[in-house]
């Protein structure tokens, strides 16, 4: 049995945030159900209170609990909803951002330039510029509500991570505290998303059957594309190929492999492909640096194995065989023609959206919104063809930055933060990663990945 001394040992599991955690999710799904509309209130109020306990402690005690409460709020708000009825706007879901948002007093110290040396705070300011110019769209057409709550998702990772650029982060111990937090969190989420598979519980084919959402199959055995205890599949995959990312190589024994086996096979039901590219992004990034290069060969060679035991020893077997084809048929796969399509009707529009609509034609986080995928295509439907090309070059800018000092190679957490970068810059294109989940492991990753030569330079004395 693996303990809290075997987490301690390796990667620092701090048990008291863990506890308080543990016990306001326990609490949340055993009362919340009995308590009726007023659970909701109660539980975002909890989720400010566990954030800023677990802030009170320590930044990696933070991102624990807030990873914790970005992948079980969405089950806990559909618990509540199968016994109170069907809240449309899922205020539940607001949770892990208001834990976020217990950081915000840190920004104060910006005026004093208190901070890790990085070049990424420029590109934050600009994209929060950016979010602002999109949401006075919104609200100049009336939709104060739908502002506020677009902003909410894309602005409170940011103000995350300059809360972080405020502390002295130690890069491997903050990292190696995130991959424990995956420890603890896939192997549930994944035999969960194994059981969604099989046979969906009754609040997740409730919402399913409310919820106008295409990308999720079907309330039913089988017809399911598994989002366990998640928003959506591409929420579910993005999370677990990232943990699974960071347990095969800063995890990598036996025991905790065996662990990550039904997540592994639940993100492959996820039938998400972006988050396999990205994942596999990452391996093979890792193949040319000897501090990872082994590691990436074992981690491939446990991929493929456990894709082909999944394919052939299966009952969901030709499921997954089908999804993997699908990859290789180019301009005739369906999701394809439907990104093509998306370029093809935002041009044809009265302007050809160089102004910008604002959050309401792509907030894809609300039922039946529609759809858009990619952040080119998000940008440009929000902010129009300026300002969008300006949001997405902060974007790429932070990728670069975080991908420019490589030269200072030798550190295996370094170049696990590098690869899960190149990992993002495979999804930029094809998913919308800046936002709500997304951004708090988008921004998280290209921060660290961007102080990191820093740190090593102030311990090496290579600083004047």
């Amino acid at each position: 049995m693996i303990g809290a001394n075997t987490f301690a040992q390796k990667g620092a599991l701090r048990p008291a945030h863990w506890q308080v955690t543990g016990l306001f999710l326990v609490a949340t799904a055993l009362v919340g159900p009995q308590l009726g509309a007023i659970a909701r209130p109660l539980f975002l109020a909890g989720c400010i209170g566990v954030g800023w306990y677990a802030w009170s402690r320590s930044p990696s005690a933070h991102f624990q609990t807030v990873l914790a409460l970005f992948c079980f709020a969405p089950f806990l708000r559909r618990l509540v909803d199968a016994t109170v009825g069907f809240d449309q706007g899922g205020l539940m879901v607001a949770g892990p951002l208001l834990a976020l948002l217990v950081t915000l007093p840190e920004l104060r110290k910006l005026a004093n330039h208190r901070c890790e040396p990085s070049g990424l705070l420029a590109p934050l300011f600009i994209f929060s510029g950016c979010v602002l110019y999109s949401a006075i769209l919104t609200m100049s057409q009336g939709e104060w509500p739908l502002a506020a709550v677009a902003t909410l998702k894309w602005t409170s990772p940011v103000i995350y991570v300059l809360a972080l650029s405020q502390q002295r982060i130690n890069v491997d111990e903050f990292l190696r505290d995130a991959t424990t937090a995956f420890v603890v969190t896939l192997p549930i989420m994944g035999v969960y998303g194994l059981y969604q598979y099989v046979d969906p519980p009754v609040w997740d084919r409730y919402w399913l059957a409310l919820a106008a959402i295409t990308s999720a199959g079907l309330p039913m055995p089988y017809a399911v594309r598994t989002f366990s205890t998640m928003h959506s599949p591409a929420s579910f995959a993005t999370y677990t190929a990232f943990g699974l990312t960071l347990v095969y190589f800063l995890r990598p024994s036996f025991t905790f492999r065996l662990m990550m086996l039904p997540a592994a096979l639940a993100l492959m039901l996820s039938l998400y492909r972006t988050a396999w590219l990205s994942m596999v992004a990452s391996v093979l990034f890792c193949l040319f640096f000897s501090t990872t290069r082994w590691r990436a060969a074992g981690t491939i060679l446990v991929i493929g194995l456990a894709t082909v035991v999944a394919a052939l020893l299966t009952p969901f077997g030709d499921v997954i065989l089908d999804r993997f084809s699908t990859m290789s048929e180019g301009s005739n796969d369906g999701s394809s023609r439907e990104r093509l399509n998306e370029f093809l009707n935002l041009w044809q529009q009265a302007d050809s959206g160089i102004v910008g609509s604002g959050f309401i034609a792509i907030d894809t986080g609300t039922a039946g919104a529609a759809p858009l995928d990619g952040m080119i295509a998000i940008c440009w439907a929000n902010m129009g063809i300026v300002v969008g090309i300006l949001c997405l070059g902060t974007l790429l800018i932070a990728c670069f930055r975080a991908l420019t000092p490589m030269t200072l190679n030798g550190r295996r957490e370094h170049v696990i933060l590098w690869a899960l970068t190149c990992g993002w810059l495979v999804q930029l294109p094809l998913a919308g990663i800046a936002a709500a989940e997304f951004g708090f492991l988008f921004w998280m990753t290209t921060y660290l990945a961007s102080i990191s030569p820093m740190s090593i330079a102030r311990k090496t004395g290579k600083l004047p």
